[in-house]
């Protein structure tokens, strides 16, 4: 996850700080529901498929899409047919679970966030726009920390995460390339 501070001005736009963490993104959530799904199965079925590398990609499909369906749901189906040895899993995880889970992970978002408010010299009542922008950003808690962070300010949700996210990776792209014709 990455924050970014910027300012605008007579429709420039002035970058003030960008910080990030390059290890904390959406895979690390999926991979707290393929943890919970294997202790699920283990606990039903007493097999412990952690080490099996066919299970555990099965697996992390399906939990990627159940993290998508908690986003607007109170609970989300785990269910995998024939996941070990011919044994199904099927399993559901609550929201209020998966938040249960993620909690410190969640609150691990908020480092950035403070660093990049450090960095640009401001505080959170200089704030008064904030656009999320990334796929992790549909889930409740983080919009929840967040808002909560900002002192209840709103969130907006102007720009589709999915889209911000590929633009940003073509104006970077064709911001190196063009330095690499420059010769640079």
């Amino acid at each position: 996850m990455e924050e970014w501070h910027f300012t605008f001005s007579d429709g420039c736009c002035e970058v003030l700080a960008v910080d990030g963490d390059d290890h904390l993104g959406g895979e690390d959530f999926d991979n707290i529901l393929v943890k919970y799904a294997i202790g699920e199965f283990q606990r039903k079925h007493g097999h412990d498929i952690s080490k099996n590398v066919k299970a555990i990609c099965r697996l992390k499909a399906v939990c990627e899409d159940a993290k998508r369906f908690l986003s607007n749901s109170k609970f989300a189906p785990i269910e995998v047919e024939e996941l070990y040895e011919g044994v199904d899993l099927h399993c559901k995880i609550t929201q209020s679970r998966f938040n249960e889970l993620c909690k410190d992970l969640i609150q691990k978002t908020l480092g950035p966030v403070k660093k990049v408010l450090e960095d640009a010299i401001l505080q959170k009542s200089d704030i008064n726009y904030i656009l999320l922008v990334g796929g992790s950003t549909r889930i409740p808690l983080i919009q929840t920390t967040l808002t909560e962070f900002f002192d209840n300010k709103n969130l907006n949700f102007d720009i589709n995460p999915d889209e911000a996210v590929a633009t940003g990776a073509a104006i970077l792209a064709a911001d190196i390339s063009k330095d690499k014709i420059n010769g640079n």
